[in-house]
């Protein structure tokens, strides 16, 4: 008897195991059987045997051959890919479904396609975390290889946004621009992925790659969650788009974040939140240093039509090789509104170069916002503003740093461009410049410039210096205003404005004037209208000016002084500005434009808001030192005023009709043209009436 073994297993005859050829008695029997070896099943007999049974009786009755036949087990093997990636099976891309032979020793590698995701583990027939998993095949196997997005949660709606809790994850979200995310832990030099994705040796040295750019921007909705990034660090000189995010587009929203320690260098188009912007920051605040070329801020580099910044602020110096430089903002264009906002680092640059923004053009609302930086630049350079454009307003704005350049220099805006507005604002810097230089504004283009004041001292080596303005051409605008800086230049200089083309009223001037050829108290050079405004000859030491009134201390310290010239003007008891005048915003009030400290003349404080009847003065009336003689109204009196003049024996000798605005002051003024003597005089307006005497002195 002749036995032979295929494949891998034992065949025994009555229960010992064949290894060779075995001479039995003709007419015996054998009991055979076969047990296969691990991985192996038997599979038939072959030879002088048939059959697939694994036991079975043999009558030996002649010599015999028989054959054992085992096979190889296999299994199937499964994988459901889902999401960005791929799996690797013993080094070669697994493309479906495989039988493989039992026991083979496999290794399964999970590979990333999109670093925005990550691998989460096997599931299936084996839960595994590990991306590589090794096993040998033993039966078959169904697998999920799930790839999800690199986040610590969420879901990415507005419901349920992704959650951020390290550098990964925060890589991981330029995958997802238009998604949702909340910022839940703080990041840092400490957290995870820093080194590889953040750090001075990341990416080769160039440091973190920004989230956006112009093919794909960031479209989604970004919540700090009031955490901080720090150490951000960007070396990409040769790059343009820089910040955080590359850039954003309409709908994007950053809010409640804080950067800090932001180390950036880029091109043109730099920020340290936004390269370029066209979506909504709000509540979003950064410390750092950043250096570019043009179009850098801050904050943002270039704000886009539509981006908005509110309640924002940027503590980083800025350093701009180029033009087109900002505090918080480098360019905004046509943006909805930056309000409420600040910026406290110093900033410097060649042209259009300002604390807060470098360039606004058309459209801006620049609202509650400041600088405190000193800004350095050539053209065009602003304590808040280089070059305000066209019809851009600034509201209740200021700016306190030094002020730096050669042309168009001003401690609030280097230039005011065409239906451009300064309202309620101020700045405090000293101002230094070549031409056109100004403690508030360099160059008054076309723009309208309202309730403001400046306090810096101003220095121009060249012509067109003032304490507010340098240069104020044709139809340009400065209204109730004040300047108290020192003034010095070599030609058009004036305690207010240096040279005028324009319109100034009810304003004034105290700081002292120092030039060479045409210098004014108020006015350098003049050759548009000038009206009741003044300057103080004493502290200027100037008695000429080419438009206004000259007056004294005492003088601009006394409330008549302005009333007469009907300043929308009263009285208050706080001691501020020296017994000047100053603007109703700066005691918090608004009843009136201007507040004035004269304690000379108490009775008339609070004046016509305040007052309980009908005041007049200068009662007596002299007529060779009263120009005219005037009646301070209360309100209830309403705005169409009537005035009646009767003698002793009650016969109407005049009478006069005025009307009032709640916007002006609540004054009328007369001029007598009555015999000396006593008189009788009636107010009446919305059903009231009030009568006194009045005294006529020729």
């Amino acid at each position: 008897l002749v036995a032979e073994i295929i494949g891998s297993g034992e065949l025994l005859g009555d229960g010992t195991t064949y290894t060779d050829t075995l001479v039995l008695l003709t007419g015996s029997t054998v009991a055979l059987k076969v047990v296969a070896d691990q991985y192996y099943s038997f599979s038939q007999w072959g030879a002088d045997l048939v059959g697939s049974d694994t036991e079975l009786e043999l009558l030996v009755d002649e010599d015999k051959l028989i054959v054992a036949k085992f096979s190889r087990d296999s299994h199937s093997l499964e994988i459901a890919v889902e999401g960005p990636g791929w799996v690797e099976v013993n080094g070669e891309t697994y493309v479906g479904p495989q039988q493989l032979a039992a026991g083979e020793a496999l290794q399964l590698d999970a590979q990333l396609l999109n670093p925005a995701y990550r691998f989460d583990g096997w599931s299936g027939d084996i839960d595994d975390p590990s991306q590589t998993l090794s096993l040998l095949i033993e039966e078959d196997l169904q697998l999920i290889a799930p790839f999800v997005p690199n986040f610590a949660g969420g879901e990415g709606t507005q419901a349920s946004p992704y959650e951020i809790t390290t550098w990964e994850h925060l890589h991981s979200v330029r995958g997802f621009p238009e998604a949702h995310f909340n910022l839940t832990d703080d990041l840092d030099s400490t957290s995870a992925g820093y080194d590889q994705l953040a750090s001075e040796t990341a990416n080769g040295g160039a440091g973190w790659l920004p989230i956006g750019d112009e093919d794909d921007p960031f479209a989604g909705q970004f919540d700090g969650a009031g955490r901080t990034i720090a150490g951000l660090y960007i070396d990409r000189p040769d790059s343009d788009y820089i910040g955080l995010f590359g850039v954003s587009s309409a709908g994007c929203t950053v809010t409640n974040l804080r950067l800090s320690e932001l180390d950036i260098t880029g091109r043109d188009y730099v920020g340290g939140l936004i390269g370029q912007n066209r979506g909504k920051i709000h509540r979003v605040n950064l410390t750092g240093e950043l250096v570019g070329g043009d179009f850098v801020g801050g904050l943002i580099g270039y704000n886009s039509p539509g981006g908005a910044v509110i309640k924002s602020s940027a503590g980083v110096e800025v350093i701009g090789s180029g033009d087109v430089v900002g505090g918080l903002i480098g360019y905004s264009h046509r943006g909805r509104k930056i309000s409420e906002s600040f910026a406290t680092g110093d900033v410097s640059g060649t042209n259009r170069v300002g604390g807060l923004i470098g360039n606004a053009y058309r459209g801006d609302q620049i609202a509650g916002s400041y600088a405190t930086g000193d800004v350095s630049g050539v053209n065009r350079v602003g304590g808040l503003v280089g070059h305000n454009f066209s019809n851009i307003s600034i509201i209740n704005s200021y700016a306190t740093g030094e002020v730096t350049g050669a042309d168009e220099v001003g401690g609030l805006a280097g230039v005011i461009g065409s239906a451009g507005r300064v309202v309620g604002s101020y700045a405090d810097g000293d101002v230094s410049g070549d031409s056109s230089v100004g403690g508030l504004v360099g160059n008054n283009l076309l723009g309208q410039l309202k309730n403001s004041r400046a306090g810096g001292n101003v220095v121009a080596s060249g012509g067109r210096a003032g304490g507010l303005v340098g240069h104020n051409s044709a139809e340009a605008s400065a209204v109730a205003a004040y300047s108290t800086g020192k003034v010095e230049g070599a030609n058009k200089v004036g305690g207010f404005i240096g040279e005028n083309a324009g319109q100034v009223e009810t304003s004034y001037s105290v700081g002292e004037v120092l030039g060479g050829a045409d210098v004014g108290g108020l006015i350098g050079i003049n050759s548009g209208t000038v009206r009741n405004s003044f300057w103080n000859y004493e502290t200027s030491e100037q008695f000429a000016s080419a438009g206004g009134e000259a007056k004294t201390s005492a003088e601009l310290n006394d409330i008549h002084t302005f009333l007469d010239s009907r300043w929308d003007i009263q009285l208050t008891s706080s001691e501020k500005n020296k017994g000047y005048p100053f603007l109703a915003w700066e005691k918090s009030a608004s009843s009136a434009t201007w507040y004035i400290t004269d304690e000379d003349h108490a009775d008339l404080l609070g004046t016509a808001e305040q007052l309980k009847d009908v005041y007049s003065y200068p009662n007596p009336y002299r007529p060779t030192e009263n120009g005219v003689m005037n009646f301070i109204i209360p309100p209830r009196y309403g705005n169409s005023i009537s005035l009646t003049i009767y003698n002793l024996n009650g016969r109407s000798l005049a009478n006069e009709k005025f009307s009032l605005h709640n916007n002006q002051a609540r004054l009328i003024s007369w001029i007598p043209e009555l015999a000396s003597g006593t008189y009788i005089y009636v107010i009446e307006g919305s059903g009231n009436s009030y009568s006194g005497t009045l005294t006529i002195i020729r």
